[in-house]
C-alpha cells in the first residue's frame, strides 16, 4: 500500500511583499507577529507559528488528490491575517485548479491567530508560504521492521523499541503546553487524543494527525509531536524505511 507523505518547505518573503495599502504590514515588519493557536508559550512563537501553519495544511490536505503519475505538488499561499486574528484575504497557487481549490478549502477552516501588533495596536499582517508535497515509498508497520527508529538517547539501549516509546512519551510530557487548556474547562478535566504520524525514511516525523474530541488539544498534540528531533530511521532488509506510529495522549487539568 502506498501512502502519501509531505516534504514541507517554508519561504517567508520578507522584502518582496509590499502592499500599497498602508494598513497591511509584512510579517517581518510588525512589532509582535500573529501567533498560531498553541504557540503563545513557545520559546520561539514565530517559528512555531510558521511550522503550525504548514502542519495544518499538510494534515488537512486530501491525499486522494495526489496523482500516481506526479512525483510532487507545490502550493504557494499568500495570506493576510486580520486585526481580529482571522483570515482576511488569501491567494493560493498550485499545480492545477483542483490543488488550488483544495488549498482554499483548507484555509477556510484556518484557526484564529493572536493578531499581529505594531505599537501595541492590532494590524493586518501579510505572509507567504510555499509548501511542497512529495510522494513517499511504501510505509511499514513499526512492528514489522528489523530495527525501529532510534532517538539519540536510545542508541546504546538494548531494547530500542521500548526506549523509543519512552523517549517519545517523555518528550510529549515535557513539551505539552497545558495553559491553553485551562480556559476550556472548569474544575478538574482530562483531555484525551490519539496522535498518528509517520517517522519517514530520514527519521523525521511527518503526517501528524490527532483524533480527539477537543480541537485545541488536538492541535497542541500535533504541534508537540511535530517538534520531536530527527532520529535514526527504521531499518528493514538493510534499508531505511518509513514507519507508522500511534500514541495515546492524556493530560489532566486541575482547577486552581
Amino acid at each position: 500500500m502506498k501512502l502519501i507523505s509531505f516534504l514541507s518547505l517554508l519561504f517567508l518573503f520578507t522584502n518582496s511583499i509590499q502592499s500599497q495599502n498602508p494598513e497591511i504590514v509584512p510579517w517581518d515588519e510588525v512589532d509582535k507577529i500573529p501567533v498560531f493557536v498553541g504557540c503563545s508559550e513557545s520559546g520561539n512563537s514565530g517559528m512555531c507559528s510558521k511550522k503550525a501553519f504548514i502542519d495544518f495544511v499538510i494534515n488537512q490536505f486530501n491525499q486522494e488528490l495526489i496523482s500516481e503519475s506526479e512525483s510532487a505538488y507545490t502550493l504557494n499561499f499568500r495570506i493576510i491575517i486580520g486585526t481580529d486574528g482571522k483570515l482576511r484575504w488569501s491567494s493560493v497557487k498550485g499545480n492545477n485548479d483542483e490543488i488550488e481549490l483544495e488549498g482554499r478549502r483548507i484555509l477556510s477552516s484556518l484557526p484564529t491567530y493572536s493578531p499581529g501588533l505594531v505599537k501595541d495596536q492590532p494590524v493586518n499582517v501579510m505572509v507567504s508560504y510555499r509548501i511542497e508535497l512529495e510522494k513517499q515509498n511504501d510505509i511499514s508497520n513499526i512492528k514489522s521492521v528489523d530495527i525501529p527508529p532510534i532517538p539519540r538517547d536510545c542508541e546504546n539501549n538494548e531494547d530500542k523499541r521500548i526506549c523509543l516509546a519512552e523517549n517519545i512519551s517523555r518528550y510529549v510530557n515535557r513539551s505539552f503546553n497545558t495553559d491553553i487548556l485551562r480556559s476550556k474547562k472548569k474544575g478538574n478535566s482530562i483531555f484525551r487524543t490519539t496522535v498518528h504520524f509517520v517517522i519517514n525514511d530520514q527519521g523525521k516525523i511527518v503526517d501528524v494527525t490527532a483524533d480527539g474530541e477537543n480541537e485545541v488539544f488536538n492541535q497542541e498534540a500535533i504541534r508537540v509531536l511535530s517538534t520531536i528531533p530527527s532520529m535514526q530511521p527504521a531499518i528493514l532488509n538493510d534499508k531505511p524505511v518509513a514507519v507508522t506510529y500511534s500514541l495515546p495522549v492524556a493530560v489532566g487539568i486541575s482547577s486552581n
